[in-house]
């Protein structure tokens, strides 16, 4: 009985954890594509974003980049609430 009770917490806890996880790359991939970089765009970016010759990065749409925020304001929200 005990270790069934355990292998549940453990299975709903793991869900909970892939569902977050799940949900906060989805919430990073809408905010950087609303910024104009867009999935395809953001693989093999890291290169020129730690380039000490490049200074500004700029988008599509001329702006710079700055929502990795959002990303960790969501996972931060989102266990808070479970807590």
């Amino acid at each position: 009985m005990i270790n069934f009770k355990i292998r549940l917490i453990w299975m709903s806890y793991g869900q909970l954890g892939m569902i977050q996880a799940g949900g906060g790359f989805f919430v990073y991939n809408v905010v950087m594509a609303e910024n104009g970089f867009f999935p395809s765009r953001l693989l093999g970016l890291r290169k020129s974003w730690d380039s000490r010759l490049i200074n500004d990065l700029e988008d599509s749409y001329g702006q710079e980049w700055v929502s990795k925020f959002f990303y960790f304001f969501l996972i931060f929200k989102i266990n808070f609430i479970f807590i």
